[in-house]
């Protein structure tokens, strides 16, 4: 009876060791993976800014862009205004001759 106390023993002792070894592992795989998190955080939080930032520079460009004529409008304003200045050279003509 005291042989198997003895092997029982041993065995709990040795499952112990083995459940100390795994938990250990698991324990440090843990820390790990926390480490990691916190590192994914901090990421998500740089970019989330970054985000923000292209967002405002898009909508500065797409304001500038709409603000800003383009060639083709540009000539077709100035084709209207000089079109307006030989009108109203026109009418101060007629007036004058009046």
């Amino acid at each position: 009876m005291a042989d198997n106390l003895q092997q029982r023993l041993q065995r709990l002792g040795e499952k112990s060791r083995v459940l100390v070894e795994r938990f250990r592992k698991v324990d440090a795989e843990r820390i790990e993976a926390l480490e990691k998190v916190a590192e994914l955080q901090q990421q998500v939080a740089r970019l989330n800014e970054e985000i923000a930032t292209l967002r405002t520079q898009v909508e500065y460009l797409t304001v500038s862009s709409t603000v800003a004529p383009d060639r083709r409008a540009l000539n077709d304003t100035r084709a209207m205004v000089a079109d307006l200045m030989r009108e109203v050279d026109r009418c101060i003509a007629d007036l004058t001759e009046a």
